[in-house]
């Protein structure tokens, strides 16, 4: 058995390309989706809003490289989303689509990235429950 079949990892995900930290945002984009579709077993709609986040951050910042995105660019693409409009839990969705993404090439790829764990995601206000009364 080939090492990447132990592992449970597909050429695609891992070695498919000669692709690099210092490759574009928009290159990696389609072997994380695969490996999300196939190692992590997400629904098509799934993969479908993060290729949107993920485009999203690309629009917002540019098409810079994977090992280039740092705490400031977060910082500002946070910005961004906040000046837009969204709420909380939108944005918190939005961040963790691409912390996931760097875990992945930092994790699967073995790229040298800002690491995923320091995205703090914005606080989710509490729901406040209102119980209907008789009156």
């Amino acid at each position: 058995m080939e090492e990447n079949e132990a592992t449970g990892l597909g050429e695609v995900f891992v070695s498919g390309d000669a692709a690099t930290s210092t490759s574009p945002f928009s290159a990696l984009i389609p072997a994380y989706l695969e490996y999300v579709r196939v190692e992590q077993g997400r629904p098509p709609i799934t993969i479908e809003r993060y290729r949107a986040r993920l485009q999203r951050f690309i629009g917002e910042l540019g098409d810079c490289p994977a090992g280039e995105i740092t705490p400031a660019k977060v910082s500002l693409y946070k910005r961004h989303l906040m000046d837009a409009g969204l709420g909380a839990v939108t944005i918190a969705g939005f961040l963790s689509c691409l912390r996931g993404f760097l875990r992945y090439l930092r994790d699967v790829r073995g790229f040298s990235v800002m690491d995923a764990e320091k995205i703090r995601r914005p606080r989710i206000p509490q729901r406040t429950v209102d119980y209907l009364t008789k009156e």
